[in-house]
This record gives C-alpha cells, structure tokens and sequence, in this order.
C-alpha cells in the first residue's frame, strides 16, 4: 500500500509545475526530496495511451480558447486586471452581456459576487430598478383612476 495518496501526489506535483522548488515542497508537505523527484521522474517517463492523448489535446484546446476569450475580453473592455476594481467594474458592466459572466470576472480578476452587486445596485441601467420605475408609475395611474371613479359616485 502506498504510504500517500494520490491526490497528494497530484497536489505536490501541480505546485511543481509552478516553478516552487524541492526542497520547499519537502519541508511543506514533509516528504523526502527523493520520494518528490521520484514521483516527478515517473509523471515525465509516463507513456500515454491514445485515449489520454485524445482528452489531454482536447483539454489543451479548451484551455486555448478560454484564453483567447479572455484576450479578446481585456481588449473589448479596454482595461487590465491590474487597473483599480472600480474601473473594473465600469469595463465589464460596458461589455455585459457580450460574453459569460464567470469568464468575463476571471478575465479582469473580479470576484462575481461583486460584479452582480455593482450591476444591481447601479440605479442608472439597472433592469430591475427600471421595471420596477414602470410599474410604480402603472400603479400610480390605477390609483388615480380608482380615485375618479370613486369621486363621481
């Protein structure tokens, strides 16, 4: 039986992939430098079979998509995620509807959560607000002409 499992495994060797060296990964999770490289030397002699291929380009083709959503997204929102949130904010709101919201807000760096709030709490282009306008306003008539119908009896 193995001593780790292999979602630790996965875990240990993402975070190499991220140019976090060895040694800081053997003092972090507490495991030899030679069980790390050992576990790095079989994920690079591994062979895939046709089908892993066949998933691993197909996932590689995903990501390049998604990645070119979220260029054509910064350059339509003419704004980097490094700019202030409201500015932010502002950019995406421009461009609302044009593509997904999830990709929009990782494109930019901004939380959805915080974007939905901004969205809805923005009176000016607030769906919400405006139907909500008209039917105050549709309220208001049937109320004006209750009360001449019931003034002439």
């Amino acid at each position: 039986m193995n001593k780790y499992d292999n979602k630790l495994k996965k875990t240990l060797l993402a975070e190499l992939k991220t140019e976090v060296s060895v040694i800081e990964l053997s003092n972090k999770y507490d495991i030899s430098r030679n069980t790390i490289y050992r576990w790095k030397k079989e994920v690079e002699n591994r062979v895939l079979s046709p089908d892993e291929k066949d998933k691993e380009i197909e996932r590689l083709n995903r990501q390049v998509e998604r990645l070119k959503e979220t260029i054509q997204i910064i350059n339509e929102a003419n704004c980097l995620p490094s700019a202030h949130l409201k500015e932010k904010l502002y950019a995406l709101e421009s461009i609302y509807g044009n593509h997904s919201v999830r990709i929009m807000c990782e494109a930019l760096a901004v939380d959805r959560g915080t974007f939905y709030n901004h969205i809805l709490r923005n009176k000016k282009t607030n769906t919400w607000y405006i139907i909500l306008g008209k039917i105050e306003k549709t309220a208001k008539k049937i109320v004006m002409s209750l009360v001449q119908v019931l003034h002439f009896r």
